[in-house]
This record gives C-alpha cells, structure tokens and sequence, in this order.
C-alpha cells in the first residue's frame, strides 16, 4: 500500500504502513529540510489524540479524538475582546447547552398573520380585503407614494445591531473550528455568516448564544474508530434536508455526512451545512436537492480517492429517511416535480442514473439514526458526558 502525504504550508502529515513510512521521510530529505516526525499530534490547530480502546464487544480498536479546546478557548477570548469595547454589546457569556436560540415561524415575516384593520370595516367581495370605512372617503396615495412610505418604514424597522463589524471575525474563527472537529457548530454559523451583510441585533443574540455554547462545551470532541481491516470498511454518505429551516427566508437547508464503517468501525470523514439557494415547495423536494448536492460535491468525486485506498470492490452506501424521494430515484419519474431543472437545477435524470450503478446503494434509514440531522435541524441539547460521537 502507498503512502499519503498531506502538506499545508510547514505542516506535514502521512499515513500509510509503519514498515515503508521512513522510506518515504529518507525521500522528502533529500529535497527538503525536516525536523524529526513525531507521532500524529498537534495539525493546523486540531490535536489527533490516538488511543487504543476495546470496544464492547471486546474487539480492540485505535480511537482517535480531534481536540479543538485550545483554539476555541483562544475563539472565546476574541469574542471577548471585540465585544468588549463597543457600546452596548453584552459581552457576558451564559451556561448554555444548544446554539441556538428559539425560532418560531408564526413570529417571522412569512409567518406573521396580517393585522386586522382598525375599527369597522367594509370587505371588497372578490379579493376579500378589508377597508376601514374611515378611510373610504379619504385620498388614494399614488403607487410612488405607496412605495415610498413603504420603504421608510422599514427603514425605521431595522435594527443593525452592534456586533455587525466583527461578525466577520469572530464567524471565520469558529467556522474553521467547526469545519475542522465541531460538527454541531456548523449549522448555527453557517447560518449566522448568511446574514452578514445584513446584520441586526437578532444576529447579535444569536452570535453570543453560539459562543456562550462554545465555552459552555470546550471538552466536547469528536470521535472515531477503526477496528477492522480495510477490506472490511466501505464509505458511507448520509444526506438529509430541514424543510424550510430559515424562519426569513424559508429555504431549506442541505446536510451530508461522509463516514467510513465497519463491523467495529465508524470514523468521520467529511461533514457539511449549507443552505439552499431557492425556496422548496415540499419535503421531497428539499430532500431531492439535499441528494444532488451530497453526490454532485462529495459521493462520486470520493469514490475515486476510495478506489485507490481500499482493496477489493468500493461500494458507496447512501442513506436517507425519505421514502419519497427514493422512489422518485428509482423510477425517474417525478411529473409534479418537473421544474426542479430550472429552480434549483438538479436533473432527477442524473440521480436515477448514479443509483443505477451495481457500486452505488441508496439505502431508507430511519430518522432516528440519520446522522446528518446534525447539519440540518436545531440541537435541543448535546449529550452531558462531555463526548460527541458522531456515527
């Protein structure tokens, strides 16, 4: 088997079998000038902590832990010092065991009932609008006028906040953070940088509620083990969408989960957030999207890196806990979703075809062990134990 090599500016890391590893160092140095390898540790911020552990079925694993605390304590304290000195930004940070504060769609724009006209009221009987009598007799603005009233009003309404001009800084601290070992950072500030040119002290609330978690969790890590031998270990892909997740905007939002398993092993791979660019009509429609992007981005470009790693024949699993859209995947037919093409541009086509592949299974998992919830529903509360085990 050959050996990998990772390279990010001075930081090196490889893998691959102990007994051809120093080969591989004896090469590098005889271009470059390296000190000493040591053991995987500390990799652009992130500590690899590397144990033997035997799991409950007595089978003996190496368990690797991504310890972030250093960095995300270094996080906190940047927080800490751009908020400080601006004027009504409260910077006192709260014991807290989710990130996110309470949405709920009846106090958003979209879901807001219309208020009722004041006073007695006459109803036209075709658009059943209703007019204060009052205001019959009075002078109809014009259009422009309309309009002009209209903006300035919500001008008036907007609240820009305080914690907009570092909203910048402190988001890119905890997204590399999250996209690094904290996968249950990723939602909330995925979310939150969609609303950095458009800042309010709604925004405000929701950024000290994400860092004021982020202290409250520093001992939270990620997990993962390996117990089996590679001919024993396929890929698997979770995809899984919320149905219109943003109580503004009403999109929808794209999670996928990218794991290696076995009989006794499940090591994360990759992880993604991401909201989607139009508004879906339904669930099966987010969900169809959710599928596009999870294949298009990390499902078929890793099965050729999987290829060259693993021995014997890769075969990629893909979950997903809508029995909707996986018959629609495997008929090909889907007539009352026919503009999915223009809105959202994903071809149904293409899916059936990638599903029809004797390597590629799409599999129904049931909600309730779907791991890529985690990337697109709101935490009511992590587990007390100080451990995230994503599986």
């Amino acid at each position: 088997m050959k050996q990998f090599l990772v390279v990010y500016v001075d930081d090196f890391k490889m893998a691959g079998p102990v007994e051809t590893s120093q080969k591989a160092w004896d090469k590098l140095r005889k271009k470059l000038t390296l000190d000493k390898e040591l053991p995987a540790n500390l990799f652009l911020g992130c500590k690899h902590e590397i144990k033997e552990v035997t799991l409950p079925n007595g089978v003996l694993a190496r368990k690797c832990e991504y310890n972030m605390e250093e960095y995300l304590q270094s996080t906190v304290q940047r927080f800490l010092d751009l908020a400080g000195p601006i004027k009504g930004a409260n910077s006192t940070l709260k014991q807290v065991y989710t990130p996110f504060c309470n949405e709920e769609h009846k106090n958003s724009a979209e879901g807001r009932p219309a208020d009722k006209p004041p006073g007695d009221c006459v109803y036209c009987p075709w658009c059943k609008i209703g007019v204060e009598i009052n205001d019959i007799n009075r002078k109809v603005p014009s259009p422009n006028e309309k309009a002009k009233s209209k903006d300035q009003e919500d001008a008036s309404k907007v609240d820009p906040g305080f914690l907009g001009p570092i909203a910048t800084r402190v988001l890119m601290k905890i997204l590399y953070a999250a996209r690094m070992a904290r996968y249950d950072l990723l939602r909330a500030v995925c979310h939150l940088a969609c609303n950095v040119s458009k800042w309010t002290s709604e925004c405000d609330r929701r950024l000290v509620r994400l860092v004021s978690y982020i202290q409250s969790t520093l001992s939270y890590r990620m997990v993962g083990w390996v117990g089996d031998d590679l001919s024993h270990v396929q890929p698997h892909l979770y995809a899984d969408a919320d149905f219109a997740g943003c109580t503004s905007s009403q999109k929808s939002t794209n999670g996928l989960h990218h794991v290696l398993r076995g009989p006794n092993t499940c090591f994360p791979i990759h992880g993604a957030s991401k909201r989607q660019s139009c508004v879906s009509v339904s669930t099966p429609e987010a969900e169809m999207v959710a599928g596009f992007y999870a294949m298009k981005t990390v499902g078929i470009p890793a099965m050729m890196i999987w290829e060259r790693i693993l021995p014997g024949k890769v075969e990629l699993t893909v979950h997903e806990d809508n029995q909707a859209m996986i018959r629609v995947c495997e008929t090909g037919r889907n007539p009352t979703m026919r503009f999915l093409g223009r809105v959202h541009r994903i071809s149904i086509a293409w899916l059936h075809w990638v599903f029809a592949q004797n390597n590629i299974h799409l599999k129904y998992t049931v909600s309730s062990l779907m791991a890529a919830d985690t990337f697109t529903l709101r935490l009511s509360r992590m587990p007390a134990n100080g451990r995230m085990l994503v599986i």
